[in-house]
């Protein structure tokens, strides 16, 4: 209504609205990573198409106005930290969620162990490093590793999948997107395989020194004859040599063991 100094006025009905203020009352989801660019979506009241939406201090853009108590925007990028969430109605009204959004770090994976296993899979493997997450996936080669068990923010547990003989990288990637790859640092061995035996025979008491010729004999390999150890003196990929320890009169199986626990059995060897 209007109304001139000799009283005379004039009104136009419901010509003029109040909007109430807005309310935030929750962040989905609460956290992503500092280079932003995931999702948000704000949930409260009163939303007004136009409205503008800030991440700890940092324009949200471009806001989809999805109702008048939801909107939804990409994170902007932020330093590693918890901030506040605001929204502003084309009308200036505000509203502030404090602490509600927290920009995290990445993960950073520093060692795999062990860090060689079979080409079958199936090895327990420990990862160890930082800023992991619950929930957090690994794969080897491209491959998933299976039953991820978080121990906590530093390590991570998994059982390797079957894959190709050679070496892979190792990468944990975080629930928000976030990963951490440590190049060729789990290596697929195949299991080794005896061809021959030199001398094929030696006394009861042992002390014979015995060539066991093959291919992917790995460092750090036992031998047994019959169940008796065979100390190595020395390994490389296609040679062992080693010197029998005492065992009673008869034919026995040679067998070659590798760290990760692939064998092969020379039968009456």
């Amino acid at each position: 209504m209007v109304t001139n100094p000799d009283t005379q006025s004039s009104t136009l009905t419901g010509s003029f609205t109040f909007n109430p203020a807005p309310s935030l009352t929750g962040v989905s989801p609460n956290s992503g990573p500092v280079v932003g660019g995931n999702l948000v979506t704000v949930s409260g009241s009163d939303f007004v198409s136009g409205a503008t939406l800030s991440v700890g201090g940092n324009s949200c853009t471009p806001v989809t106005f999805i109702s008048t108590s939801q909107l939804r925007c990409p994170a902007p990028p932020h330093a590693a930290a918890i901030v506040d969430v605001s929204v502003i109605n084309p009308d200036g009204q505000s509203a502030v969620l404090s602490g509600s959004y927290t920009y995290r770090t990445g993960p950073t994976l520093s060692s795999v162990f062990p860090p060689f296993g079979p080409t079958s899979g199936g090895t327990l493997l420990t990862l160890n490093g930082s800023g992991f997450s619950s929930g957090a996936t690994v794969t080897l080669g491209g491959s998933s590793c299976g039953s991820v068990n978080f121990v906590s923010a530093s390590q991570l547990t998994c059982l390797t999948p079957a894959h190709a003989a050679g070496a892979v990288d190792v990468v944990v990637t975080n629930l928000d997107s976030q990963s951490s790859t440590l190049a060729a640092s789990y290596t697929y061995q195949t299991g080794p395989s005896i061809i021959a035996v030199s001398p094929g025979f030696g006394p009861s008491s042992g002390g014979t020194s015995v060539t066991i010729s093959g291919t992917n004999f790995v460092s750090g390999a036992t031998v047994s004859f019959g169940g008796a150890p065979c100390s190595p003196s020395s390994i490389t990929a296609i040679e062992i040599i080693c010197t029998t320890t005492p065992h009673a009169a008869g034919t026995v199986n040679v067998v070659v063991a590798n760290p990760d626990s692939q064998s092969s059995t020379f039968a009456s060897g």
